[in-house]
């Protein structure tokens, strides 16, 4: 019983625990605190300026001979046959394994 007594005296000796009251400070310090450094704050330097957007200016191109006048009206609805290539290709089907 002694010897666990002993045991846990120590134990909580070597953790730091004793029996004052009122432990003493570790160190006893006689000069002044140094003063805490002064921090200045710099403003965020400006940024650059955003270029400005480019708009690509619309080069005009000759017409061609499918776009020209002589082709015809391009929308609409249109009375009769018109000239030129087809708009949409045929369905093409295919038969299975012939």
């Amino acid at each position: 019983m002694r010897a666990t007594a002993l045991a846990l005296g120590l134990l909580l000796a070597g953790c730091g625990v004793t029996a004052q009251d009122e432990p003493r400070p570790l160190v006893t310090s006689t000069a002044t605190p140094a003063a805490t450094p002064t921090l200045t704050q710099r403003p965020d330097p400006p940024s650059p300026p955003s270029p400005a957007p480019t708009v690509p200016t619309p080069t005009p191109t000759a017409p061609t001979a499918s776009s020209g006048p002589t082709s015809g009206p391009t929308t609409g609805p249109t009375t009769g046959p018109t000239t030129g290539p087809p708009t949409s290709a045929p369905p093409v089907w295919f038969s299975a394994g012939r």
